[in-house]
């Protein structure tokens, strides 16, 4: 955006200022759609890498022998 306010500044392309202004808005416009997109889209992968994370603890927990119960505090488990 910054290299469309340089060429607006020296009136490169000798266009109408609302030209310029659409040009500008329009770009803005666009990188604001790819921003959310690519925020929407992390949003996802977090929830879902979370969800197999905890999935993977609690199946890991629930399988344990009982010696690792008695051996192990029960406000460690809690913690983890």
């Amino acid at each position: 955006m910054s290299v469309w306010l340089g060429y607006w500044t020296e009136d490169r392309f000798k266009l109408p200022l609302w030209t310029y202004i659409q040009i500008y808005l329009g770009t803005g416009m666009c990188q604001l759609v790819i921003v959310m997109i690519g925020s929407f889209m992390l949003v996802v992968a977090v929830i879902k890498s979370s969800g197999a994370m905890h999935n993977r603890a609690f199946i890991s927990v629930l399988r344990s022998p009982m010696s690792f119960f008695d051996t192990t505090p029960v406000g460690r488990i809690l913690n983890r």
